[in-house]
């Protein structure tokens, strides 16, 4: 939880600058669970600096604030900068493995469609408003949405294939799998439509791209002092 008002939207971008900088560093993806303790700690010396250098705070928050319009400007986020140049071959390779494997995106992303969205439909639909800890009234929801809709969905495919109830077992799990897989499958697309807009905003020689290596920089600085 972002326990601040003031600064939340500044902390976010910074812990967001942070985790691909640490990417960068492991030259590979973070885990889940290594992520979910980076952040943790990233967030923990954040909130110790609004304490203890307010200056300081405020100046992050100044970059941050700079570093987010022009991510906004440039239609890119914090892991365009952070990612390692890819050469072109490289692209196109992936590009075809992504349109090989589209199937097992649709089916994942079907199964996993209202389990997924549903939590923030419900926190609005209940009007729960909680500063600086949204992301731990989704997730709370989500505990109880996800295992519900497998359920449910699991019922549904064992009638609709007339399969004995003990394949529910097993569709149950596998609902969560090949979300997973639809997930990893839509982070890889993301990345490499970012990657080929970034190499044509370096060939144009973009100055707000310039300025925002800079501002990243700062940032990682700062977090990482």
């Amino acid at each position: 939880n972002l326990a601040t008002e003031k600064y939340y939207d500044c902390f976010e971008t910074a812990i967001e600058v942070a985790d691909t900088h640490i990417e960068q560093k492991l030259q590979r993806p973070t885990l889940l669970h290594e992520r979910f303790v980076f952040r943790q700690k990233t967030t923990e010396k954040l909130l110790a600096m609004e304490t203890s250098e307010p200056e300081k705070t405020e100046r992050l928050e100044s970059i941050c604030l700079d570093y987010k319009e022009n991510l906004k400007k440039l239609n890119l986020n914090s892991r365009a900068f952070g990612d390692k140049p890819t050469g072109l071959p490289s692209l196109m390779a992936s590009c075809l493995f992504l349109l090989a494997t589209i199937p097992v995106f649709f089916v994942g992303f079907l199964f996993n469609l209202f389990p997924f969205f549903s939590p923030e439909k419900i926190r609005k639909a209940m009007k729960i408003e909680y500063p600086g800890g949204l992301s731990s009234v989704r997730f709370g929801i989500s505990l109880i949405t996800f295992p519900v809709f497998y359920l449910l969905q699991g019922v549904l495919v064992c009638v609709l294939m007339k399969a004995y109830w003990l394949y529910l077992f097993l569709v149950i799990p596998a609902q969560y799998l090949l979300g997973l897989l639809a997930f990893q499958w839509y982070e890889r697309l993301t990345e490499i439509m970012t990657k080929f807009h970034f190499r044509a905003l370096e060939r144009e020689k973009s100055s707000i791209l310039e300025q925002s290596k800079i501002l990243y920089r700062q940032i990682n600085e700062i977090v990482h002092a």
